[in-house]
């Protein structure tokens, strides 16, 4: 992400830059592929979670169970990814910090 777009774009638009359309276009397509980069990784998380879990139960069939114990492993994995968002308030810029050290 690029720290300062939105200063950048302000400039562009007082300055009547007729790019600043095109550098949004780019600046949404790349949050929305980090966004789902994001989700993919949550996504993946969480079966990997559940299928590590789920070998401590022995009766698979009990739907209800499964269920439940899915939804637990997507809090944590939510909750672990969350932890790689940052919120800076001086410039308002949003980022996300991943690494696969855990503790």
């Amino acid at each position: 992400m690029f720290p300062y777009l939105n200063r950048v774009v302000a400039i562009m638009i007082k300055n009547k830059n007729p790019m600043v359309g095109s550098v949004l276009d780019k600046a949404i397509k790349h949050n929305r592929d980090a966004l789902e980069q994001l989700k993919q990784q949550l996504d993946e998380y969480t079966d990997i979670l559940y299928r590590e879990r789920t070998i401590m139960f022995n009766d698979k069939d009990d739907d209800e169970l499964i269920k439940e114990y899915k939804e637990q492993c997507h809090r944590e994995a939510e909750y672990w990814a969350k932890q790689g968002l940052y919120y800076k308030e001086d410039d308002g810029m949003l980022s996300y910090h991943y690494s696969t050290d855990k503790g």
